[in-house]
């Protein structure tokens, strides 16, 4: 398995870039990309087994799974816009973002079409109007 992950803005991310390589049986080092090239680099030292990308398009061409964390609904679309541009066929992607539901869908519409798989986790709605994002999740504050 080849992976990349980006950007791991939310707190707790990079433990999940460090169970990857930890227990992710990958055959390659995990590609980190992250628009802030320091974090990307700083993070790939810390955990080793990693290689940084200078792109999103060249992250994605040297992995077969593609992790993805971000924090707005706007910036998952955009990415994948801008992603999708290049051949994704057989890919899968694994957005693991803080979304809205019909995000998500429009979201698995856009890779499908493009031949590739999506597994993607919209936001649950707690109570009313409590919207669950990574950072509560990360700080055990689901209230």
């Amino acid at each position: 398995m080849h992976a990349s992950m980006w950007p791991f803005d939310p707190p707790g991310t990079s433990a999940m870039c460090g169970n990857l390589i930890k227990k992710g049986n990958l055959g390659s080092p995990l590609i980190l990309y992250n628009r802030t090239a320091s974090r990307a680099q700083q993070l790939a030292q810390e955990l080793g087994n990693c290689s940084v990308a200078n792109s999103p398009s060249e992250a994605v061409a040297g992995a077969d799974i593609i992790f993805t964390c971000l924090t707005d609904d706007h910036a998952v679309l955009e990415l994948f816009r801008q992603i999708l541009d290049n051949d994704v066929t057989g890919k899968l992607f694994v957005n693991c973002s803080t979304t809205q539901p019909a995000t998500s869908d429009d979201l698995a519409a856009m890779v499908e079409k493009k031949g590739a798989g999506v597994v993607t986790m919209p936001g649950k709605f707690w109570g009313s109007k409590t919207y669950l994002s990574c950072v509560k999740a990360v700080r055990g504050n689901l209230d």
